[in-house]
């Protein structure tokens, strides 16, 4: 066997017929070393800069809002600094720093307008991360009025939705903020003009009235929401209610009952049936039905009634039954939500 490893090669080189000796074994390491040797980093070459922390924003002006941070890096070459209007973006780049610069002034803003921002280091090697996100308002411009039309709302214990409009000049801006927890602002948070603000409060689950604010364009919308009624009825998914209602002029006697369908059901059914006289079915979505709000009335004669619904929204759906006869009348209401939605 031949041990290639100790054996040597004769090379040629200059002058000619001369002859040298190179082992083998020394051209096997050569070759190893080539194949993990990394060219090291260059002494004056920097390493990425730290991320710069502490950001914070304080308003100056209805036009102005300053912010600084906490430099804690030594080698940056500046700071780029991005701004949006909400913490989920879009974020976009505003203005860059040199390096050792620790805040910066944001002008020419709109008024009454929430901005949000975040800073982090650049230099020859590349970026930092993100400081954290500070935010700020800008205060409304004195020269602006603003007025909301309605102030203040009204509703029961199943929740519901509504709007208010908002009047000012054209280049005034304003924002809209939920202040309580079971009320949301679903449209409408922020504008540069008039506009609507939309929201939606969740049913209290409380038999306690209460109240809540919307602050819009610096005025105080106000929502009360009535308690939990112990006559209000919860539904067994599935399993039927017997009930009466007595009134002594047509449609003017109520039942309300309840169920709290899960995700992914396939259908809803609700039912009303043996009646002893004319009363009438009502459905509606996530808050009470009445004679002129609901999302099913079938409306016929007869002693049943029936609404179905496909893929129904996951929540609370109301069931009211409403008088069309007078006196004493029973009947019988049941809910069912069944299945999952499947995927094709």
């Amino acid at each position: 066997m031949i041990d290639y490893m100790n054996k040597s090669l004769n090379i040629a080189s200059k002058p000619a017929g001369a002859t040298r000796s190179v082992p083998i074994r020394m051209l096997f390491w050569v070759g190893i070393l080539n194949l993990f040797w990394v060219a090291p980093l260059r002494a004056d070459e920097p390493g990425l800069p730290m991320a710069p922390s502490n950001l914070s924003a304080s308003t100056v002006s209805s036009r102005q809002i300053n912010f600084a941070w906490q430099d804690n890096s030594g080698n940056e070459t500046g700071f780029r600094i991005e701004r949006a209007g909400s913490y989920s973006g879009p974020w976009s780049q505003i203005a860059t720093v040199r390096a050792g610069v620790r805040w910066y002034a944001n002008a020419g803003l709109s008024s009454g307008t929430t901005y949000y921002y975040r800073v982090r280091a650049y230099n020859s090697r590349g970026l930092s991360s993100y400081s954290n996100t500070a935010v700020a308002t800008t205060m409304q411009d004195p020269s602006c009025t603003y007025s909301i039309s309605p102030t203040s709302a009204s509703l029961d214990s199943s929740g519901g939705s509504g709007s208010v409009s908002v009047i000012t000049d054209a280049t005034c801006g304003w924002t809209a903020t939920a202040n309580d927890a079971w009320i949301t602002v679903t449209a409408g948070s922020s504008g540069s003009v008039g506009g609507t603000v939309s929201y939606s409060a969740t049913a209290n689950p409380s038999a306690s009235p209460r109240a809540g604010t919307i602050t819009i364009a610096g005025q105080i919308f106000w929502v009360s929401q009535g308690g939990f009624s112990s006559t209000d009825v919860l539904l067994s998914n599935g399993g039927p209610y017997e009930d009466s209602l007595t009134a002594s002029s047509s449609q003017v006697g109520w039942n309300y009952y309840y169920l709290d369908v899960a995700n992914d059901s396939s259908s809803l059914v609700l039912d009303l049936y043996d009646m002893t006289a004319d009363v009438d079915l009502y459905v509606c979505y996530n808050a009470k039905p009445t004679l002129t709000s609901w999302d099913c009335r079938p409306y016929i004669g007869g002693t049943t009634e029936q609404c179905t619904f496909s893929a129904p929204a996951a929540g609370r759906w109301w069931i009211g039954v409403n008088n069309y006869s007078v006196g004493t009348i029973s009947y019988t209401v049941k809910a069912t939500y069944s299945g999952t939605v499947s995927c094709n």
